[in-house]
Formats: structure tokens, C-alpha cells, sequence
């Protein structure tokens, strides 16, 4: 899906945000217990649940061996990218890092007035599965962050 770059006072840029701004949505309530059911659903049934859940609500059919994507199709896909979305992109990931790294949370450690060591550690975690969703909001966005 290229990348729709609109200019902020044209028509098209008009159209796009009245469309957006005036499309409905759920209740952040409905929105958060159906998340919690699918996170559930996850914790409990691990990939196979993933695979399921991928094919009911993007209609994709996965394997296991699916559910990661090989370095190789990785770099096709960006090799396939036009010059220019590819570059939108890089400034976008610098941006949200830029951004991202002054909200960081810090490990610290104290003794207390009678003596007891509390703190925080925080460590970086090592790898994450993300979904993407792909329906009316599909923002390259959404997985750069």
C-alpha cells in the first residue's frame, strides 16, 4: 500500500480528515474488554490461539512456522519500497525514537528511613509479537511505534 502523502490545506487533505474525524467508533470501554478477552485468549492458548485469531478477524490462514518472518522476505519487502516512502519512513522511525526516549523510565534504588532497599529496575525486553491491524486504519505508523 504506498504511502498517501496530502498537503494540509488541499481538498483531498480536507476530505481525508472530515472522513476520519466523522467515522464511528466504539466506546473505549467495549474496545478495552474485547482487548482483554483476546489478550486472554492468547495468554491461555499461546501461537495457536495467534493463528486462529489472525484467520477470524484478518482472514489469514498461518502456520506456526508463520509467525515469524524471515530476514530475507524482511528485506525484499524494503528493497521493494519506492525510494521515497522508504525515506518518509526513516524520518518518521527518527522522530518517534527521538520522541520515545525522553519518556523512558529509569531503575533506581533507595534504602528507606529503617533501612529497607526498594527501587525499580527496568530492563528493555528482548523481543515482542505485535499486530498490526490492516482494516480502515492501516498506518505505517502504527508499526513503527
Amino acid at each position: 500500500m504506498p504511502l498517501r502523502i496530502l498537503e494540509s490545506k488541499s481538498a483531498a487533505c480536507l476530505r481525508f480528515l472530515k472522513l476520519v474525524t466523522t467515522r464511528g467508533g466504539q466506546s473505549s470501554a467495549a474496545v478495552d474488554t474485547a482487548a482483554a478477552k483476546i489478550i486472554a485468549e492468547v495468554r491461555a492458548g499461546g501461537d495457536a490461539a495467534v493463528i486462529r485469531l489472525t484467520e477470524r478477524f484478518d482472514g489469514v490462514k498461518l502456520s506456526r512456522k508463520r509467525l515469524r518472518i524471515a530476514d530475507t522476505e524482511l528485506q525484499a519487502a524494503r528493497d521493494a519500497l519506492p525510494a521515497a516512502e522508504r525515506r518518509a519512513l526513516v524520518l518518521a522511525q527518527r522522530r518517534i525514537e527521538a520522541f520515545h526516549r525522553r519518556t523512558l523510565e529509569k531503575s533506581f534504588n533507595y534504602r528507606d528511613p529503617i533501612g529497607l532497599r526498594l527501587g525499580q529496575m527496568v530492563r528493555p525486553i528482548r523481543r515482542v509479537g505485535i499486530y498490526v491491524p490492516g482494516g480502515q486504519g492501516a498506518y505505517p505508523s502504527s508499526v513503527l511505534m
